[in-house]
């Protein structure tokens, strides 16, 4: 039986690898890493998880009783609109922007420690798996996939994809592979090998997909804007099953997979709804519907703690951010915003944290109250912010990071 909840209110293309002189340097110690787990990463990729659950565990010092503290730290000036998020790894935090630039930069002063020059533009977040940083960047008619060393930001090797639309996802990094969607007069997912860059298997899809593949349980899962959800072979590219979801926003989120269930939106008309899927059966096991004035997408959903978050319309003209139990798809809480979500949140330790327009917004994960926001001193914030490490990263349409901490005065309460 499938459980409901409503909302509602009245009116192929070809590639080339290049190779850098560090892959023969760093061969020895990637060799070792059979397992390819994200060992010294503190927040490795998109999401946090190849899953993209956007929770991330570990965090012990930014809490319901702390977040309310924090405080501008550093700020970094790039020179280029940021619209990716932050990725962290043993103290260093790696991002790009639209001025063709990739950094490695202190996470505790904003010391640029290293920068590289990409092809084309940076959109996406990257990923730090194993000592090597993966970045996503594309040009007119081109895409490039890149692995750097981490250290020191010398090129590995280049995944080069010619007749593109100028688009490439996030790259998701598992198992020793890199997948990646890139833009033609559909999409083109990619799986490449994440120590040679060699290219594994290549599948097309009948339409464009914008946001990274989820990975879980060697199922590799993609929404495209046909509107249906593809389950694929990670190993294979093989297509196992699809669902249709509706609607184009399906491609515009991405899916998000936990407990072996995977939750992706979908929209019909001014109906936007969040299906919850059972990754064995494929079968809905609830869907969530918010009828709305306008057309708004949802954002992709973040899981944590047995419930589902997720940001779009609240049933009239507004925005609102909403807490969904993750066995039955109720309504918990709704938070009303005052105006746009650009992207996905990320959970941390009892807190929930988006960018709304001009702001970071962090909620009380349990209740939905409103803990701490950023000062409106920035232009429009795309990306999903970052929290590891008693830090906030964001990055901002005005080419800043901002980075954020406890004031000093809070440092010694951030144990409970």
């Amino acid at each position: 039986m499938i459980k409901e909840a409503i909302v509602s209110t009245p009116p192929p293309p070809t590639c080339h690898c290049t190779f850098g002189l560090s892959l023969i340097l760093l061969a020895a110690s990637l060799c070792q890493a059979q397992g390819f787990s994200p060992s010294g990463a503190a927040w490795p990729q998109m999401h946090f998880s190849p899953a993209h659950t956007g929770f991330n565990p570990s965090e012990t010092v930014l809490n319901p009783k702390t977040v309310g503290h924090l405080v501008r730290d550093w700020t970094l000036t790039t020179g280029g609109v940021i619209n990716g998020g932050v990725a962290e790894a043993n103290g260093l935090v790696y991002f790009g922007n639209q001025a063709f630039t990739f950094y490695a930069v202190e996470a505790a002063t904003g010391a640029v420690k290293w920068q590289f020059t990409t092809a084309g533009y940076v959109y996406t977040s990257p990923a730090v798996v194993d000592g090597l940083v993966y970045v996503s960047s594309a040009g007119y008619y081109f895409a490039d996939l890149y692995a750097l060393n981490a250290q020191t930001g010398a090129q590995v090797w280049d995944f080069h994809i010619s007749n593109t639309a100028g688009y490439l996802t996030d790259p998701v990094v598992a198992g020793g592979i890199v997948y990646v969607a890139a833009a033609t007069s559909g999409s083109q997912l990619y799986a490449v090998n994440a120590r040679s860059g060699a290219m594994i298997w290549t599948r097309s899809l009948p339409r464009f997909v914008e946001h990274a593949p989820a990975l879980s349980d060697n199922v590799l899962y993609a929404g495209s804007f046909d509107g249906n959800l593809y389950a694929l072979n990670a190993a294979t590219g093989a297509v196992d099953w699809t669902f249709a979801a509706g609607g184009n926003v399906v491609g515009i989120y991405g899916p998000a997979v936990a407990d072996g269930t995977v939750y992706v939106s979908g929209a019909s008309g001014k109906s936007n709804t969040l299906y919850a899927l059972s990754s064995k059966t494929k079968r809905v096991l609830w869907r969530f519907t918010v009828v709305n004035n306008r057309t708004i997408g949802f954002t992709d959903p973040v899981v944590a703690y047995g419930t589902v978050y997720i940001n779009g319309g609240d049933g009239g003209q507004g925005i609102a951010a909403y807490a969904l139990d993750a066995n039955n798809g109720k309504m918990l809480w709704k938070h009303s915003l005052t105006c746009c979500v650009f992207d996905t949140a990320a959970v941390a330790d009892g807190v929930l944290y988006f960018s709304s327009n001009e702001t970071v917004v962090a909620l009380d994960a349990a209740s939905g109250k409103k803990l701490w926001q950023s000062r409106s001193a920035f232009d429009p914030v795309v990306a999903s912010p970052t929290v590891i490490n008693g830090r906030l990263f964001s990055g901002s349409s005005d080419s800043n990071l901002y980075a954020y901490h406890l004031a000093p005065s809070e440092k010694n309460r951030s144990i409970r």
